[in-house]
């Protein structure tokens, strides 16, 4: 009797760990399509709108507001088929919406960009390998070209790792677990203004 009790009780007990695993899958899957369809949104009103500034190149870090959210360019990765917005500056509420600056800029070498594991955001980070290209498009027109160096795993606390490194450009994001994060690294290979 004791027995069909315990039994009883870890079918219970696996029903409600599969509730509770269905339920937290099919949330990620909504915020996943919210982040998508707000990062498309913005998209559309960032393309066409960086800045011309005649014969000079300006690398200063020029804003765009969009629906009370600063933007400072954008970030396009052929290889997993994204081209997202970039927020000027992070929080969970925004890493929502888009991909955000967590530190640094393109002109200090040091920028780091960082998203949710969404696969409409960085959630594909860990396809890329060695020698991939991508670009930083900021608004002033500056295209600025970037391949793909080392690609790293570290641990959630490794803050100063993140942003005191050798390269000109990181992406990272979470693993599911949040144990981990996939870290690509970057270094520049280029740049040039389109409005020229």
């Amino acid at each position: 009797m004791k027995s069909k009790k315990v039994g009883t009780l870890f079918i219970v007990i696996g029903i409600i760990f599969i509730g509770i695993a269905i339920t937290f899958y099919i949330n990620n899957y909504i915020e996943d399509k919210k982040a998508g369809i707000a990062s498309e949104q913005v998209m559309t009103k960032i393309i066409g709108k960086e800045k011309s500034h005649g014969d000079e190149i300006t690398t200063e870090m020029t804003i765009l507001n969009i629906d009370g959210n600063d933007y400072i360019g954008y970030i396009t990765i052929p290889k997993i088929n994204i081209q997202l917005p970039v927020m000027s500056d992070w929080n969970y509420d925004k890493l929502k919406i888009a991909p955000c600056r967590y530190n640094g800029w393109t002109e200090t070498d040091n920028f780091v960009i960082a998203a949710h594991n969404y696969q409409r955001h960085f959630g594909k980070l860990s396809q890329l390998k060695q020698g991939d290209s991508l670009t930083f498009t900021d608004m002033n027109g500056n295209v600025y070209m970037y391949e793909v160096g080392d690609i790293e795993l570290l641990p959630p606390t490794a803050t100063e790792e993140m942003i005191k490194s050798d390269w000109d450009l990181s992406l990272y994001t979470c693993v599911y677990s949040a144990t981990k994060r996939v870290t690509v690294r970057c270094k520049k290979v280029g740049m040039y203004n389109y409005n020229r």
